[in-house]
């Protein structure tokens, strides 16, 4: 799973990054909008999401007829988010949304759950109980020392295993002038740097 504090840190462009990366070294990977609230995967591959992630959880839907390949990346294949629906944190928290992950599973080496922000809305908390792993994405200048210690409070309450931390926006020439402040920069101006407690 792939989240952030709050919007515009850079989560969906890491989530596709991150796709892109995997399966370029071969592995089968499925990119999930899990943020149904905001098309921002469908925005980036330009789709169309009259079926996704919302009409299979609210509809017995074939998972193969919403999952989109990617022309140009093989081995990536992306599931919409789809019509917004009226109860997104119901359905994230569904055993049909459990099994979906399942079903999925067994045909990807790996899924990315690209969700909204942990601070805005709870879907990512409820998601990060059926992920293996969340990855939080930071924004240098945006992310607050308060908003980023609120996160780490509320993931840790549902035992979310946190894999790491990707700062995005690092002014790689000025490393000792890193703050967290209030502003907000345009949201594809991104250079990220990964952290990570995690043993490799």
């Amino acid at each position: 799973m792939v989240t952030s504090a709050l919007p515009q840190e850079g989560k969906t462009t890491t989530s596709v990054n991150l796709a892109i990366v995997l399966a370029q070294h071969g592995a089968r990977v499925l990119l999930i909008e899990a943020d149904m609230r905001r098309a921002g995967i469908s925005g980036v591959f330009t789709f169309q999401s009259e079926v996704g992630l919302s009409t299979l959880l609210g509809q017995n839907t074939d998972p193969d007829s919403a999952i989109q390949s990617i022309p140009g990346v093989p081995n990536l294949s992306v599931l919409p988010g789809g019509p917004v629906p009226a109860n997104p944190s119901e359905m994230l928290a569904s055993g049909r949304m459990r099994e979906l992950l399942t079903t999925l599973g067994a045909k990807f080496d790996h899924i990315i759950l690209d969700t909204p922000p942990v601070l805005n809305v709870t879907d990512a908390v409820l998601l990060s109980a059926l992920a293996d792993y969340t990855v939080l994405v930071i924004r240098s200048g945006v992310t607050s020392k308060a908003a980023l210690r609120r996160v780490h409070e509320v993931l840790s309450h549902v035992n979310a295993r946190i894999l790491g931390v990707v700062l995005n926006a690092a002014d790689s020439t000025e490393p000792d002038r890193y703050y967290y402040g209030n502003r907000y920069r345009d949201y594809y101006d991104d250079s990220a740097q990964v952290r990570t407690g995690a043993p490799e």
